[in-house]
């Protein structure tokens, strides 16, 4: 017996391949213990199969198959494998009674095929292991005429145990390898994820780039036209006009300067999203601040007839910001308000004390309105009010950079509505501040410099409009200037004769100014100035890189320019030989 249960231990270790060893075991058993054995085992769905069976008489095992073919087991029968499966308890007949034997039978026949089996004695016992039931495994002697005892009874429980850490052991195994391999499965997926991201990464960095170049490129193209409106306005500002004059030439420079704000605004989006916006905080009166807005859009409210309220009524007026970007978030407010409010209605500004520290400016309308569900999304990137299907004209961005400008100087935006047709109210909050206001100090005109005329400039532009106003408002200061308009011709004049100074565009259609100036450096030792449509940090540095002393941004305010032209000059000495 013992030996039997060592066989059957080193049989049921040494493979995972549970229905094969427990094959192996009834084999073993038979004619060991028992004439007949067999093993049946619960599958997924919780049904009994046979998994194995073995017989001293082979013939037999074709006849307990036509048996239980033709009378098949009752799952709910008291006794046998049924009982041991409910109870997880052995069952053990020593001698098997003919009482017991009709008691299973269903008829005579059934009787009659059972009895040619000679059944002796029998033990059910199950196949157990961490208290869950697997199975059962029945031995039954009959040609050998022998009885079992208790004895056997406990090996039989020992090989029903065994088995059990058999059959839980190749699940244990089985479960494992499907979890590896759905691993591998994941890992696998989640590589080709990775790779796929990577490449839509690549993809949207290089579409990102193109998307970058193109706006700095639109940026430029936009930018280089405002310039010379600009200059014509400086100087027609320092003639002597009629006073009623002067409001109209203001309104001009600021809408000019304003605009190029605008272009900055399809940047702007990008580099806060980016958190590259740069800001350059100051004190500023919005009370100040807020009118210059409005002076702007005087004549589209009169167009439109809508009566205007200003109630700038808060004692504390003065915040820290950048005073650009906060007049654009009330352009872009002040804006929305006439687009969405019809001919003959009213928009109210308000300025208002907020206990926290804060100043509150509400913008209010007796438009449109904004209906609730609108209300979520007005912030959105490309959102419009309005009924569907109708566009009101802009691309959409005005609300969302109006925010994002008002979180990034510490303040914020919110929208309300009573519903459509019942006007809106936008409300900017701020934060005060006790630093002192400086007013803006007044122009003081550069007069003619002493010895200006002894001076040369080479400015190279290929736009004309800009390159005249620029040369007509250095040759008004005493500066002789030559124009190029290209990089090609600007090489030919600094050939032909020394210059002072270069002032130079970035953008031109033979080469840049950043490949034209290292092939001038060659010739000439003239300090440049960068004038570009190009604005970013990038193009800066770049400008420095190959250079240039001064990188200045289209459209150029001319008073800043002269300024730099006369720093420049004065601060380096005249190197052209004498003549």
């Amino acid at each position: 017996m013992i030996h039997l249960l060592t066989e059957a231990s080193v049989l049921l270790a040494s493979s995972l391949d549970y229905e094969r060893t427990l094959t192996r075991v009834t084999e073993l058993a038979v004619p060991r213990i028992a004439d007949w054995c067999a093993v049946d085992i619960l599958n997924e769905k919780g049904e009994l199969e046979r998994l194995a069976v073995a017989h001293v008489d082979p013939k037999k095992i074709q006849f307990v198959h036509e048996i239980e073919k033709k009378y098949p087991s009752d799952p709910n029968a008291q006794t046998g494998v049924p009982a041991v499966l409910r109870t997880g308890k052995s069952e053990f007949y020593p001698e098997i009674p003919q009482e017991m034997l009709r008691a299973a039978a269903v008829n005579e026949e059934h009787l009659r095929m059972i009895n040619e089996l000679g059944l002796i004695s029998a033990i059910v016992v199950p196949l157990l292991a961490r208290e869950k039931i697997f199975g059962a495994i029945t031995f039954v002697t009959a040609e050998s005429k022998r009885y079992y005892t208790e004895a056997d009874r406990t090996l039989a429980e020992d090989l029903g145990r065994l088995a059990g850490l058999a059959i839980d052991n190749a699940g244990l195994y089985r479960t494992a390898q499907q979890e590896i391999g759905e691993r591998k499965a994941i890992e696998r997926e989640l590589r080709g994820a990775i790779e796929k991201a990577e490449a839509s990464e690549q993809e949207l960095a290089a579409a990102s780039q193109a998307k970058d170049r193109f706006l700095a490129m639109l940026s430029h193209e936009l930018r280089t036209p405002l310039t010379p409106v600009l200059a014509a306005v400086e100087a027609l500002q320092s003639e002597q006009i009629a006073a009623e004059l002067r409001p109209w030439f203001e309104i001009i420079q600021r809408n000019v300067e304003l605009e190029a704000r605008l272009i900055d605004d399809l940047l702007d989006l990008t580099r806060v999203s980016k958190g590259k916006l740069q800001l350059r905080f100051e004190t500023v009166d919005l009370h100040i601040l807020i009118p210059q807005v409005l002076a702007i859009y005087r004549e589209e409210l009169r167009n439109k007839k809508i009566h205007l309220v200003s109630h700038l009524e808060a004692r504390m007026s003065l915040v820290k910001g950048d005073p650009a970007r906060l007049q654009q978030i009330f352009w872009n407010l002040i804006k929305n308000a006439i687009k969405f409010t019809p001919e003959g209605g009213s928009i109210t500004i308000q300025t208002s004390d907020v206990p926290t520290g804060r100043v509150s400016i509400e913008v209010r309308d007796t438009g449109i309105g904004i209906e609730p569900n609108m209300l979520e999304r007005i912030f959105e990137e490309f959102e419009q009010a309005g009924e569907p299907g109708k566009t009101m004209g802009g691309l959409g961005l005005g609300l969302t950079i109006s925010k994002r400008l008002a979180e990034a100087q510490g303040g914020s935006i919110t929208a309300a509505s009573e519903g459509k047709g019942k006007g809106s109210t936008f409300t900017v909050a701020l934060a005060t501040t006790d630093e002192p206001f400086g007013q803006p100090k007044s122009r003081t005109p550069i007069k003619e410099r002493a010895g200006a005329a002894n001076k040369k400039i080479l400015l190279v532009d290929d736009h004309v409009d800009t390159s005249n106003a620029i040369r007509m408002l250095l040759e008004r200061q005493g500066y002789e200037v030559v124009v190029a308009y290209s990089a090609a011709e600007a090489l030919r004049v600094i050939s032909a004769r020394p210059v002072d100074l270069i002032i130079s565009d970035i953008g031109m259609p033979d080469e840049s100014g950043h490949e034209m100036l290292p092939k001038l450096r060659k010739i000439s030792s003239a300090p440049a100035i960068a004038l570009s449509g190009f604005g970013s940090d990038e193009d800066i540095q770049r400008s420095y890189d190959a250079g240039f002393q001064e990188h200045m941004i289209k459209p150029v305010k001319l008073h800043k320019l002269r300024e730099e032209v006369v720093k420049l000059l004065e601060s380096t000495p005249d190197l052209r030989p004498s003549t």
